[in-house]
């Protein structure tokens, strides 16, 4: 029921109502009405996304599946099709959120990488003619190469909190110290 009134549909208004006018989400009526067309009772599932009367986005994984009574002689009387709803809200908002932080592990993996690309190119290059300017390119080197082992540490360390292997002890911090140490890397 609770899916009903978020989509919109009045369960006890609904008898004898053309089923595009009671359900807000085309694609929850294009699945109920193929599902019913089809000749035999085989069951379809999709991800629909329903919106409530405030407008707010509710996912739904929508299984339908085509009814029929049957007469004696095995012929259909009367034919219709059933949907179940299941909110599957929170594994979308999950999924989102794992999008997102790929997207942004992988940007902050890109920047170190291509400090270290582009200083190892100046060497291929000969463009560190003197040790002093050599020195200077492998330290940029080693301090991006550095800086993306930090990365992929606090990713493991990310997951192993996650996986309950380690238990977080919260440490206060100066803010000014964070901000110290991030300007200079």
């Amino acid at each position: 029921k609770r899916c009903a009134a978020q989509a919109g549909l009045e369960v006890r208004k609904a008898e004898s109502k053309a089923l595009g006018t009671l359900v807000r989400c085309q694609k929850l009526v294009q699945l109920l009405t193929s599902t019913r067309q089809r000749k035999t009772a085989v069951h379809r599932t999709d991800e629909i996304e329903i919106p409530d009367a405030e407008g707010r986005s509710h996912w739904y994984q929508a299984t339908a599946i085509k009814l029929a009574v049957k007469t004696g002689q095995e012929r259909a009387v009367a034919e219709g099709a059933v949907a179940v709803l299941r909110d599957i809200g929170d594994q979308k908002a999950l999924q989102k959120r794992n999008a997102e932080f790929v997207s942004s592990v992988s940007h902050e993996m890109k920047t170190p990488l291509a400090g270290i690309k582009a200083y190892v190119e100046l060497l291929a290059d000969g463009d560190a003619e003197d040790e002093e300017t050599r020195e200077e390119f492998l330290g940029v080197i080693n301090g991006q190469a550095d800086r993306l082992q930090r990365l992929v540490d606090n990713l493991l360390n990310l997951a192993r909190i996650e996986a309950g292997v380690v238990n977080v002890s919260k440490q206060q911090r100066s803010l000014n110290e964070l901000l110290e140490e991030a300007f200079r890397v």
